[in-house]
């Protein structure tokens, strides 16, 4: 599980996912990550609708949650 810092908004814990578009958005530096509380549901389910999508250009840092 990760801390993830953005310029403008509040830091979320998550984790990155890999999907069959995972190439493709990472060409154009966008993350697909299930926020923490939506883990369990993902794990279970594998649905999209469990992930949002992110620019990389709003990260500031990544660190470890605690």
């Amino acid at each position: 599980m990760l801390c993830i810092h953005f310029k403008n908004r509040e830091s979320i814990n998550g984790v990155f996912i890999f999907t069959n578009d995972y190439e493709e958005l990472k060409k154009k530096n966008f993350w697909r990550i299930v926020a923490e509380g939506r883990k369990d549901e993902w794990q279970s389910t594998k649905k999209l609708a469990c992930s949002r999508l992110f620019s990389g250009t709003e990260f500031t840092r990544l660190t470890e949650a605690s």
